[in-house]
């Protein structure tokens, strides 16, 4: 279980939800 690459997603997910508001 590679748990960086889920942090990464999180990431990505989180930055493109700021940039939609």
């Amino acid at each position: 279980m590679n748990y960086t690459v889920h942090f990464k997603f999180l990431a990505i997910l989180l930055i493109t939800a700021a940039f939609n508001c």
